[in-house]
């Protein structure tokens, strides 16, 4: 990933805190339901999930969601990991965590990106960061 992309990706998310609650709303409902149906169409962990809700009752209904514990990604080996995502362009990062329990988890390249580049904005936020 190069740093002009993730820069990229910083005004973008820098863009989106001047949204109305109603865009933020609609945005959160129409990401969080693309992000169910491809969980279920890509990742076989997640293929049966069902929670019985329409597309705009999913963020009343996001603490439905069943709890992803580190043991259940430790026994389930690669049906946690989706099938579209290429080897090539995923970031592993490892940790162990608190348990003691390696983990190694794959991460698409470009959601990553998207993901430190939200990070950064949360730091520039306090007014106080200084990457220095």
């Amino acid at each position: 990933m190069t740093a002009a992309r993730e820069l990229a990706d910083v005004a973008q998310v820098m863009a989106s805190q001047w949204w109305t609650r109603d865009h933020l709303d609609g945005y959160k409902s129409t990401g969080l339901a693309a992000f169910v149906e491809h969980a279920r169409r890509t990742t076989p962990w997640y293929r049966d999930l069902d929670l019985g809700l329409r597309a705009s009752d999913l963020l009343e209904g996001l603490s439905d969601l069943p709890v992803l514990r580190k043991s259940d990604v430790l026994a389930s080996g690669a049906a946690m990991r989706s099938r579209i995502v290429p080897a090539d362009s995923l970031v592993i990062t490892r940790t162990s965590g608190t348990s003691g329990e390696r983990l190694e988890v794959a991460h698409d390249r470009r959601a990553y990106a998207y993901h430190n580049a939200a990070c950064l904005r949360r730091f520039l936020a306090t007014g106080d960061y200084r990457p220095w």
